[in-house]
Order: structure tokens, then C-alpha cells, then sequence
């Protein structure tokens, strides 16, 4: 009978030694479940997010231009009052998109990216707005003029800023590429414990 206690004992002590091993394994498990569902969310919301706002920004932006020169450019004025309207439909939407990006710059690299864009638009948009005006007629002379200033004036600070554009959409990149190498690890970590 003392021997059967004995090992009694010791089963009992080893079995509470594996639910303890286990339910230690467990709760880590748990916690990092919700660490790697906590940055894979964070991850999607500010980078991959992010980027999609990015690239509507961009394409936003470059279809402005491309009304604007429309404008400068035609002669008939119902075409010409179309694109106008085209122009500051889409320079409207540019600005919602602007917004929505600076809402997901979380990092120090993406707020200077999307500061130094930023700074720059204005003085873009002024250019652009004064352009279409001068340019918005059938007299060919102010709309050769116009064309002029646009691809002399407007055309170097729309690079400028379309390089910005880019350089937001790059440091999101890095920084989303980071989070999923670090994601990775831990998975793999993970499944070795």
C-alpha cells in the first residue's frame, strides 16, 4: 500500500506538473495570438490602408493635370467647361485622400514624407487654379500662353510633388514590409514552442 501511494503521489505530482506546463504554454499562446492580431491590424490600418489611399491620391492627382491641360488645350467651350468641371472634381477628391493619409502617418519617416508634400501643394494648387483660369477660352493666344506656364512652371512642381507622393507610398512600404518580417519571426517562434 505504500508503494501504491508512492506512486500515486508521483503520478499526481506529474500529472499537475503537465497542466501547469500546459496552461503556462497556453496563455503565451494566447497572449501572442493577440500580440500578432493586434500588429497585423495596426500593420493593415496604417500601411496597407495607407498605401491604397497613396495610390488614389496619385492617380487623383495626375488625372487633375491632365484635365487642366484638357482645359488649356481645347478649343470647343462645352469641352472646355467639362474638363474645368472634371478638374475641380478631381482636385476636390485629391484633397479627401490627402486627408485620409495624413490620418495613417504614424511613423516619424511618414509624417516628414507627407509634411514635405504637403508644403508644396499649396503653392501647386495656387499655380494650377491661375492656369486653368487664364487658359480656360478659346483665344488661342491666352491658351498657348497658359500652356506655356504649364509645362514651364506647373510641370517642375508637379514632379516635385508627385516624387513626394511617391516617397510617402515608399516609406509606407519599408515600414509595412518591417512589421510582416517581425510578424514572421514570432509565427515561427511559435510554432518551435
Amino acid at each position: 500500500m505504500n508503494v501504491k501511494d508512492s506512486i500515486r503521489k508521483r503520478l499526481n505530482k506529474s500529472f499537475a506538473m503537465i497542466s501547469l506546463v500546459c496552461s503556462i504554454g497556453l496563455v503565451i499562446c494566447g497572449i501572442s495570438l493577440f500580440v500578432i492580431s493586434s500588429q497585423y491590424h495596426n500593420a493593415l490600418t496604417n500601411y496597407g490602408f495607407a498605401q491604397g489611399d497613396i495610390g488614389k491620391a496619385m492617380t487623383t492627382f495626375s488625372e487633375s493635370r491632365s484635365s487642366l491641360r484638357a482645359v488649356i488645350g481645347y478649343v470647343d467651350e462645352s469641352e472646355i467647361n467639362s474638363e474645368k468641371k472634371d478638374y475641380e472634381t478631381k482636385k476636390k477628391a485629391f484633397e479627401g485622400y490627402m486627408q485620409d493619409v495624413e490620418s495613417k502617418m504614424v511613423t516619424k519617416a511618414g509624417k516628414e514624407a507627407y509634411q514635405q508634400a504637403e508644403s508644396a501643394l499649396s503653392s501647386y494648387w495656387t499655380k494650377s487654379d491661375a492656369i486653368l483660369q487664364q487658359g480656360a477660352t478659346t483665344d488661342k493666344g491666352a491658351s498657348g500662353a497658359a500652356q506655356q506656364k504649364e509645362i514651364n512652371e506647373l510641370g517642375p512642381m508637379y514632379d516635385e510633388i508627385y516624387a513626394s507622393l511617391k516617397n510617402i507610398m515608399d516609406v509606407n512600404v519599408a515600414k509595412g514590409n518591417s512589421v510582416q518580417g517581425a510578424l514572421n519571426v514570432l509565427m515561427y517562434i511559435l510554432i518551435i514552442l
